[in-house]
């Protein structure tokens, strides 16, 4: 198995994972503060790097029943956050293909 060569984002402000430093996400694709993570308040964001993805599963958040696949830092697979795949609610379908990344698995860095 080859090993997948880091990205490093670019942006002043980014959030890394919070075990390795890894950079995750820029601080402008964020797209809501407000979301529920499994361990807390999480992200939503639209684009993420150095992430790997699980299997497919269905869970219930607390927006009601998702098909989602958990992800994780693709250098220590530390788990961060998981993938929306489908929303079974018409009024949560804006979530498909976007990214939670929970607050207590990444830290703001500023470069």
């Amino acid at each position: 198995m080859t090993k997948r060569p880091q990205v490093y984002l670019p942006d002043e402000c980014i959030y890394s994972c919070s075990t390795c430093h890894s950079h995750v996400a820029c601080h402008d694709s964020i797209i809501s503060k407000v979301s529920s993570g499994k361990h807390g308040p999480g992200y939503l964001v639209d684009e993420v790097v150095n992430v790997g993805m699980g299997e497919r599963e269905e869970r219930v958040l607390p927006s009601g029943p998702h098909i989602i696949a958990d992800i994780y830092c693709c250098v220590c697979h530390a788990t961060i956050g998981w993938k929306h795949i489908i929303a079974s609610k018409e009024e949560e379908r804006y979530k498909d293909g976007l990214w939670m990344i929970e607050q207590t698995r990444v830290v703001k860095e500023r470069l």
